[in-house]
């Protein structure tokens, strides 16, 4: 598995996507410099540094005393597992004090969460993906010009996730042509599933950079290019999402794709 494999992997159990790089570096190298991790983890030397103090607090490494040098080195994989599995054994102490809060939210009023980043949009684009098994989704899907191959790449993921646990996907889309290789790679793999159900648009009509689509119970606006995802919770902001997507689905003039 590659090393940035590795670290991606990481950013779940409570690390940034940095923290996680420089900790893999650090797993490789054993005793460095912060020189030595930065040059293995890629990232430039100041932001190592800072990186570096933000594992030691979080107990992941720490400062190896020397006279002439400053070194680091890991804390080991065993103590990652054991202080995540402790985070976790104290959240599930909670879980009946938090879920009645939870509970007792006013639900008139709108939650914006805000996500950035790969791992960031991974988990906006996995955000209550076990209420929607089964359930529709709706939107208006972007242009993928300005997609990089992560993202795509994670389109890929999500796209097979939702397929293999029924979740439905309602939506429009500009009509895929040569000028965009990415959004023609995933229609081309998921357009026809017969969970997809996608009308396309002609570019002087729709040519947005920007998705948006909704649950029942919220709103998510993907910047792609851009790589963030703003996330709308909001029972009244996704009904009235849902009411003008249904009058486009109606009344908007699509056209047909030739079959390759």
């Amino acid at each position: 598995m590659e090393m940035e494999e590795i670290a991606q992997k990481l950013t779940p159990l409570g690390l940034t996507e940095k923290e996680a790089q420089v900790y893999v570096a650090l797993l490789q190298l054993g005793r460095a410099s912060a020189y030595s991790v930065a040059t293995k983890s890629g990232l430039k030397k100041p932001t190592t540094y800072v990186i570096l103090g933000q594992l030691i607090e979080k107990g992941l490494a720490i400062e190896v005393p020397r006279e002439k040098k400053q070194l680091f080195a890991p804390r080991s994989p065993e103590d990652f597992y054991n202080q995540a599995e402790n985070r976790l054994l104290t959240v599930k102490k909670l879980l009946p004090e938090l879920t009645s809060l939870f509970r007792n939210l006013d639900k008139s009023k709108a939650r914006t969460m805000y996500f950035e980043g790969i791992s960031g949009m991974r988990q906006a684009l996995w955000y209550k993906e076990k209420e929607l098994r089964g359930k529709e989704i709706i939107g208006f899907f972007a242009a993928a010009k300005t997609a990089s191959d992560e993202v795509l790449n994670l389109f890929d993921e999500w796209n097979n996730h939702s397929v293999s646990h029924g979740i439905t996907v309602r939506g429009f889309t500009v009509i895929p042509d040569d000028s965009d290789p990415g959004l023609k790679r995933l229609l081309t793999k998921y357009g026809s599933s017969s969970l997809k159900k996608i009308k396309y648009l002609s570019r002087d009509l729709y040519s947005a950079d920007v998705s948006i689509d909704a649950g029942e119970d919220f709103v998510r606006i993907n910047l792609i290019g851009a790589e963030q995802i703003v996330i709308v919770e909001s029972v009244e902001f996704a009904k009235m999402f849902r009411q003008i997507f249904e009058m486009c689905w109606q009344f908007l003039p699509t056209i047909e794709v030739p079959k390759s």
